[in-house]
This record gives structure tokens, sequence and C-alpha cells, in this order.
């Protein structure tokens, strides 16, 4: 079981290196960490000055903690400063946004499809 330990420095490591790929057009990179029957833990390098646009999962909820980085975040109709450490909720169907460059650690449940990515941009 201790292959399912990272440290932190782990974990911001396979983000930049992108091992699950990369999103050219955001300029996002993502390790998967962990894939499971029922939730999948990933590593993710936001590294485009813009962060993350606006955007929905239709079929996951999703957990982040911010790793690296500081700036503003929209869940739903809410701007939130966020930090290094912090750690929000977003059920399935909400909008949300990282409006900086970041390294999150990210949850999703159910487990997510790398071949058919529950992600609608909004903007």
């Amino acid at each position: 079981m201790l292959d399912k330990v990272w440290s932190a420095s782990e974990i911001m490591e396979k983000a930049r290196t992108g091992e699950g790929g990369r999103n050219v057009e955001h300029n996002i990179n993502y390790t998967f960490l962990y894939q499971g029957d029922h939730c999948t833990l990933n590593s993710v390098q936001l590294a485009a000055e813009t962060g993350i646009p606006l955007h929905i999962h239709k079929y996951h909820d999703e957990i982040i903690q911010i790793m690296e980085g500081e700036g503003k975040g929209v869940i739903g109709d809410v701007e939130t400063n966020l930090k290094k450490g912090d750690v929000f909720f977003v059920p399935k169907g909400i909008p949300h946004a990282l409006l900086f460059p970041c390294i999150i650690l990210s949850i999703y449940a159910p487990a997510f499809d790398p071949d058919n990515p529950d992600r609608v941009f909004l903007e």
C-alpha cells in the first residue's frame, strides 16, 4: 500500500512532468496518481497565467487542494482568493475556475475516464 503515498514535492514534480498528458490549448499538464473504480487522484499544473477557465463536470464531483500558487478562484457564483494548502469541493454541474497559474491535487468521484474527459468549458 505504500505505493499509494506521495510527498508534496512528488505531487508537484509529477504535475510538472505531465506523465498523463497535456492540454495544449489551456497549457495544462496532468499526471494520474491513482485510477480506481470509484475515484481518480491526479496532480495538475495549470501553467498559463490565466489558470483554467470556467468549466463544469457533468458527471463528477471534484475535490481540489492548492499545492502551489495563489490567486482568484470561482466556485459557482462566488469568487474567492485561494492559496497554497486551501481545499475546496465542487459538486458536479457547478461552474468553477482557477484564474492563476498553480499546481493542484485533484480528486474526482466517480473515477475519471482520461479517454473521455468530462470537462465542458463555458468560456
